[in-house]
């Protein structure tokens, strides 16, 4: 349902605002008039120059740029240094190795354009698009951001693509995508370059989570989640600090590298607080994604946005996280949704605007359960008042770090409990064996006492009264084997309250004692064991299943009326 998470422009002051996507472009670039007129300063004395092989030129190369001949092949120097400094004083850049998964610049044709080879395109959005470009006086390939020509808005959209590159640029964070250059092309379209990443992003790894790819389910466990989360909080909260709410976080625009990087993307829409003349931050504008706003953002009231709106963001991202879908996901599941994209938008919206309460996260996408401490952490986050949530996102970072400190602990108990465990699953064996041979030692006792008469040799009595204290003895045996089990059992509770291998173990031994009570109508040992089963069963999983079940009557004498009520439908 990627439809459904598409950025959405809503205005109600007015036609004159259109909606549209963040995404972004890329266009190559040429030398500026102003930087023809510069002229070159004076060349190196000559002995410097001594062993640069002449120059030469070529009408198929770039006009304004040298060509030196070297090895007998004509090479072109491009850049702003070459065009100032000349060939022989600018060293060519070391060329250092292709970092693995990187896009290459040589993967489509290539344009020469000012200090810039123009590549292949990154991505294409409503508001431009983004190309790989290779830097030629650094040597290094950048993202090169610009508007769409072919876009008739494109000259309206012209100021807020300065602005998204001033006010990324000026955010100087590690988790922050980082703004090289901002400037003009030939033709006269804005242009700004940032740092081109290799990887994916996280919208790919909850991609490949909900498919159970096995790459993405073993790279990335709970820890390496939360470990991301934690970097997206503190860039988060640099940002805040200096005034500036996203409004568009969600996990398309967290971009994951190779390396361990993790970088918050696409600032296009964002708000600085206190501005006025944004065309995007007016009273009653709606912009973001649905399925990751605040109520506040969801119903227009741009007073109301601070960095709080973006701590809403984040506890959907980290529910995203931990339960691989997002609570407007799971509440528009219950309901006939339209195909038709605004449809399905305005659906979302109004989920958005009548929540009432944080939606708790239960089911971790991976056969388990979230930990109520992260569960805990979620529901903060995204209360629907502001004033209920974390003040700052700095507060939010607090609580996963400490979570994630007492994992280790959580990492040793649970090991621990896992040998407790085990253990207790050989004295289950041990016990349940021992029950066995009782019963039969016991049922041999029985038929041998109905054979031995009283006039019966002594030797045979006697044989008899040795198999009955075998017996007597081996129910002290299974009394032990049976405490000795019960007893790890609650160790490995003790290690981890609520391991459910555990308590399950202890409940079936309960339901087993419970049966044995209850076939020999021992009413006191029955209330005992019955108690306990409850106590530890999981209605799902346990020995005493949730559902329909029989009632069993005895009366004494036989044959009396009995009558059922329902007492939980009142009594007659």
């Amino acid at each position: 349902m990627a439809r459904d998470r598409d950025d959405i422009t809503r205005a109600s002051i007015g036609d004159s605002q259109r909606g549209r996507d963040t995404g972004t472009c890329v266009i190559p670039t040429q030398p500026t008039a102003d930087s023809e007129r510069i002229s070159e300063p004076p060349p190196l004395p000559e002995d410097s120059q001594a062993d640069l092989p002449p120059a030469s030129s070529s009408s198929d190369l770039v006009p304004g740029h040298q060509t030196v001949v070297q090895n007998r092949r004509v090479t072109n120097r491009g850049g702003t240094l070459i065009k100032h400094l000349g060939n022989s004083r600018v060293p060519r850049p070391v060329n250092l190795r292709t970092v693995e998964g990187a896009r290459s610049i040589d993967e489509g044709p290539r344009t020469p354009v000012g200090r810039y080879i123009v590549g292949p395109t990154l991505g294409t959005g409503g508001m431009g698009t983004v190309r790989l470009v290779r830097d030629q006086d650094i040597g290094r390939n950048v993202a090169m951001k610009t508007l769409n020509p072919a876009d008739p808005d494109a000259r309206a959209l012209m100021r807020p693509l300065i602005s998204e590159a001033q006010t990324t640029g000026q955010l100087e964070h590690p988790n922050i995508i980082p703004v090289y250059e901002l400037g003009v092309l030939p033709d006269g379209d804005v242009f700004y370059t940032m740092k081109a990443m290799s990887g994916f992003g996280l919208k790919d790894v909850l991609k490949g989570l909900r498919r159970r790819e096995p790459k993405f389910v073993k790279e990335y466990t709970e820890r390496r989640l939360l470990s991301i989360f934690n970097q997206i909080c503190q860039a988060m909260h640099y940002a805040h600090s200096r005034g500036v709410v996203h409004r568009d976080l969600k996990p398309d625009n967290v971009l994951l590298g190779s390396y361990g990087e993790v970088l918050v993307m696409d600032w296009g829409i964002a708000y600085v607080i206190g501005t006025s003349d944004d065309p995007l931050a007016q009273p009653g504008m709606v912009v973001g994604t649905p399925h990751y706003m605040a109520p506040e953002q969801a119903r227009g009231q741009i007073a109301k946005l601070d960095g709080r709106t973006d701590i809403y963001s984040l506890g959907v991202i980290l529910y995203e996280m931990l339960t691989l879908t997002t609570p407007i996901a799971e509440i528009l599941a219950t309901k006939d949704v339209p195909s038709d994209l605004d449809a399905h938008a305005d659906m979302a919206l109004e989920a958005v605007r009548g929540m009432r309460e944080a939606r708790r996260p239960v089911d971790n996408g991976r056969g388990g359960r979230v930990p109520d401490v992260l569960a805990d952490i979620v529901t903060t986050a995204m209360a629907p008042r502001r004033k209920a949530r974390f003040s700052t996102a700095r507060q939010l970072l607090d609580r996963i770090d400490e979570y994630l400190e007492g994992s280790a602990e959580r990492d040793r108990r649970t090991l621990m409990a896992s040998s407790e465990l085990a253990v207790g699953v050989q004295a289950i064996d041990r016990y349940r064996r021992m029950r066995e041979s009782r019963a039969r030692l016991g049922r041999d006792v029985a038929l041998r006492s109905r054979s031995i008469h009283r006039w019966d040799p002594m030797s045979a009595k006697r044989e008899l009264s040795d198999m009955a204290t075998r017996h007597s003895h081996m129910e002290l045996q299974v009394s032990q084997a049976f405490s000795t089990a019960v007893n790890h059992f609650h160790r490995v509770l003790g290690l981890v309250p609520d391991h459910p291998q555990g308590k399950a173990a202890l409940a079936n031994l309960y339901w087993q004692r419970f049966c044995e009570a209850e076939s020999s109508m021992h009413f006191a040992d029955m209330i005992y064991f019955a108690d306990l089963v409850l106590k530890f069963n999981d209605p799902a999983r346990g020995p005493v299943r949730a559902g329909n079940g029989q009632v069993t009557v005895r009366s004494f004498p036989e044959g009396a009326e009995i009558v059922l009520y329902d007492i939980s439908r009142g009594l007659p």
